[in-house]
């Protein structure tokens, strides 16, 4: 797909096999999750080994022991959130180039989360568990949940083409009617920062099409 301005009040989609007008652009365009290196990830999804929502189905691990995989303070967060639904959770890094803060770790230590640096080609699935190799070569015990946190790829790469402000991350940037800084281009979803959540989504969208409405020419009504 390409997007391109026709004129001040006019955009232009043009897909495989046709072109399509607007006078305003709303990108939900969303986010990928970065998948922890393990073999056929879609499966261990398919069959909840894998998961990336701890507010969406932690509970649903309750009393299971729980590796979250990640390299950073967001990840030490999931596995402190996590840690009120088992008492067995614990964080991956994959190698000893993470970057957990000092007062993260503190945290972790406080919780009883313990921070273990694994073989980033160590991590096996077997039997619909997830099997790890410690930095050191010896096995940890399987885990029956894993939460994946090493981060999102926002899919802002087209958004990005016509001039759209992002973050550092790849989020676009809006304001509190989901606009972004040009004119007739909304944003509204996971590619937005903020919480990833369908209910947000949802919510975001709505405050854009209300934006959107009330931005476009009047329409009147008129009797036959």
């Amino acid at each position: 797909m390409r997007l391109d301005s026709v004129d001040d009040t006019l955009w232009r989609a043009t897909l495989a096999d046709r072109a399509v007008l607007g006078r305003t652009v709303l990108f939900a365009t969303g986010v990928i999750d970065r998948r922890p290196p393990i073999s056929e990830p879609e499966q261990a999804i398919r069959e909840g080994l894998l998961r990336f929502c701890p507010i969406c189905d932690g509970f649903e691990a309750m009393l299971d022991r729980i590796a979250v995989i990640g390299m950073d303070d967001h990840a030490a967060r999931e596995a402190l959130f996590l840690r009120a639904y088992s008492p067995s959770v614990s964080l991956l890094t994959l190698g000893s180039n993470h970057k957990v803060s000092r007062v993260s770790h503190e945290a972790l230590d406080r919780a009883g989360v313990p921070l273990i640096v694994v073989q980033p080609d160590g991590l096996k699935v077997q039997d619909n568990r997830l099997h790890a190799l410690r930095i050191d070569g010896s096995e940890l015990e399987p885990f029956e949940v894993v939460y994946g946190a090493l981060g999102v790829e926002p899919q802002s790469s087209l958004a990005e083409t016509i001039g759209v402000v992002t973050d550092g991350s790849g989020c676009i940037l809006v304001d509190e009617h989901q606009r972004t800084f040009l004119p007739g281009v909304y944003a509204a979803g996971d590619v937005v920062r903020g919480l990833d959540q369908i209910s947000v989504a949802v919510g975001e969208a709505a405050i854009a099409a209300t934006a959107i409405h009330n931005s476009l020419p009047p329409v009147r009504a008129v009797h036959d």
